[in-house]
C-alpha cells in the first residue's frame, strides 16, 4: 500500500497514524519534500515553530503555487514507482502529462494577472493564499494571519477596512466550506462585494460526484481573481 500526505504542518495527525501502523510494506510519501515552506502571515519571524503551533507558524498550502504542485506530482510519482516498480513507466508518463497541464495553467495565471488594476488580494479567511500571491506578484492580506480557529481582532478588522478604502478595493474573497461571516462583515462595512476562492483541498460530496478536479478549481479561482483584481 501507499500512504500519501502533505507534510507535518498540513496533516500533523499523519505521524501518529504512521507510528501505530503494523504494515511493514507500506510506502510513505510526504508530498511536501523538497519544497521550502513559507511562514504563515507577515508578522511571524524566522525559526522553528513553537511547540503546538506548527500550522500557525508555517503555511502548508504549498500546492497553490503551481510550480510546487508540479514538484508534488514528481514526488508522488516516484513514491508510486517505489511501491509498484513494474508500472513505473506509466506513473512517470502520467506525471509528465499532468505537469504539462499545470504548466499551461500557470502560464494562464501569469498572463491574466499581469495586467490588473488592483494588485491587492483581500481575503476574509485564514492565511491560505500566500504562495499563490507571491508567485503572481500580488499583495496578500488575510483577516486570519494564523489559526482559523481564532477570531480576528477588532484592530485587525479596522486595519483591513482602512486598507480597502484607501486602495479602493471592490471585492473581498472568501474561502469555500468556511463560514464567510468575517468577509461579509468587511464587505458590509466597506461596500465591497464577495467572490469565492477555493483552497483546493476540500470539496463537497456533490462536487466530487460532478468530477471537480484540482485543475478545474484553480481555473475557477482564476476567473474570480481576474474579476476581483479588475484585470484586462
Amino acid at each position: 500500500g501507499v500512504f500519501i500526505y502533505t507534510g507535518k504542518y498540513m496533516e500533523p495527525w499523519a505521524q501518529d497514524i504512521l507510528k501505530s501502523t503494523t504494515n511493514k510494506k507500506l510506502t510513505v510519501v510526504d508530498a511536501s519534500l523538497g519544497i521550502k515552506l513559507a511562514l504563515s502571515g507577515p508578522e511571524h519571524h524566522d525559526g522553528e515553530p513553537e511547540a503546538g503551533h506548527g500550522h500557525a507558524s508555517y503555511d502548508p498550502h504549498i500546492w497553490l503555487d503551481l510550480e510546487n504542485a508540479a514538484k508534488m506530482v514528481d514526488t508522488i510519482s516516484e513514491g508510486l514507482c517505489k511501491a509498484d516498480p513494474v508500472n513505473c513507466g506509466a506513473y512517470r508518463a502520467n506525471a509528465e502529462a499532468y505537469k504539462v497541464k499545470l504548466s499551461a495553467l500557470d502560464k494562464q495565471y501569469k498572463d491574466s494577472l499581469s495586467h490588473c488594476r488592483k494588485r491587492t488580494l483581500v481575503h476574509g479567511g485564514h492565511f491560505a493564499f500566500g504562495y499563490l500571491a507571491r508567485r503572481y506578484g500580488l499583495e496578500y492580506v488575510s483577516a486570519y494571519e494564523g489559526s482559523p480557529n481564532s477570531e480576528p481582532t477588532a484592530r485587525k478588522m479596522i486595519a483591513l477596512q482602512k486598507k480597502i478604502k484607501e486602495k479602493d478595493i471592490r471585492y473581498i474573497f472568501y474561502e469555500e466550506l468556511l463560514n464567510p461571516k468575517v468577509s461579509e462583515t468587511i464587505a458590509k462595512e466597506t461596500g465591497a462585494r464577495l467572490l469565492k476562492l477555493n483552497g483546493a483541498h476540500n470539496i463537497t460530496r456533490d462536487e466530487f460526484k460532478q468530477g471537480v478536479t484540482f485543475l478545474s478549481l484553480m481555473e475557477d479561482n482564476l476567473v474570480n481573481l481576474k474579476a476581483g483584481l479588475e484585470c484586462k
